[in-house]
């Protein structure tokens, strides 16, 4: 295994500021939803903003994974929080946005979300295994059973505690190596 290969398979403290996405499909009542989740973290591995959201929208995996990133750069954009790096777990989404698909369906999207790259100085897209990407699975799979449309936090202890305990043990891994 490669150390690029190495590298992805859990959460790893990045080297500048990092945002992690995910997204998820659930029904409702008869209709399709998307949950979104994220997460910027620090060097340190603190969170910095996180935020989950419940929408109705997306036919295709890969559109509610495009909204998700919009929303979620569109929160960062907003909090004026800069950030070089994104991690995902749907590999299509990350290969559209670095081969700059903008045709077909969801091409507008795309374009979107590249736009907003540029105003919060990020400069890359990678994709990740679900293992490095368990906090934003959990906040997106979360919106399902919120009452609120919308949550957000500044820092961990307002955080909801099962997202809590995984924060804190990806971070003593990343650090202690293990």
């Amino acid at each position: 295994m490669n150390s690029q290969q190495n590298r992805t398979c859990k959460w790893e403290a990045p080297k500048e500021r990092k945002l992690n996405v995910d997204a998820t499909i659930f029904e409702i009542t008869g209709e399709r939803w998307l949950g979104a989740g994220f997460v910027v973290r620090n060097v340190s591995g603190e969170v910095e903003l996180a935020g989950t959201r419940r929408m109705l929208i997306g036919q295709t995996m890969e559109e509610v994974e495009l909204a998700a990133l919009v929303w979620s750069l569109c929160c960062c954009q907003r909090e004026n929080i800069m950030i070089k790096e994104i991690d995902m777990d749907c590999k299509v989404v990350v290969d559209w946005i670095k081969g700059r698909h903008l045709s077909g369906i969801l091409g507008h999207i795309v374009e979107d979300y590249l736009n907003l790259m540029v105003s919060i100085n990020c400069d890359a897209s990678l994709h990740c295994p679900r293992e490095g990407n368990e906090v934003t699975h959990l906040l997106a799979k979360r919106a399902k059973d919120m009452s609120e449309e919308i949550m957000a936090w500044f820092d961990l202890s307002h955080m909801l505690d099962d997202i809590q305990l995984v924060i804190i043990r990806e971070a003593s891994s990343s650090f202690e190596g293990g």
